[in-house]
């Protein structure tokens, strides 16, 4: 959890865009392959945001509880027509997998001029 603030804080500088952390500590270790794939689906979300949507601000939040991960990345940028792009342009097709290969499922929400929400719901198993 302090890599993604470490992460974001290296993909915001030299930027105009003001991210925002809310980081929560996981209740255990996390496998190695949820935090290498939860480091690249925030660094693909921010990534997209900064070259496509104009965003002055983005939001990464973190969460916990018993079963699962909750990572969502908001930004007030430009947004997209989601049925225009069927969700799989932006890099939002390797993210997709990317959270299907941890078993989770990845929901977008975006529209012209609200900005864009990508949540990542990841299950923990058995954690703690």
């Amino acid at each position: 959890s302090r890599a993604i603030q470490h992460l974001v804080n290296g993909i915001t500088t030299g930027t105009t865009l003001q991210a925002q952390c809310q980081i929560q500590a996981p209740p255990c270790p996390l496998p190695c392959d949820i935090e290498t794939n939860l480091l690249r689906i925030v660094q693909e979300a921010m990534v997209n945001a900064i070259k496509h949507s104009n965003a002055s601000k983005i939001f990464v939040e973190l969460t916990f509880d018993s079963q699962v991960m909750r990572l969502r990345v908001q930004d007030n940028g430009d947004g997209f027509n989601l049925d225009r792009h069927h969700g799989l342009g932006f890099g939002l097709l390797g993210m997709r997998e990317r959270v299907q290969n941890l078993g989770g499922e990845l929901m977008i929400d975006s529209q012209v001029g609200k900005g864009t929400e990508v949540v990542a719901i990841v299950p923990l198993g058995n954690c703690g």
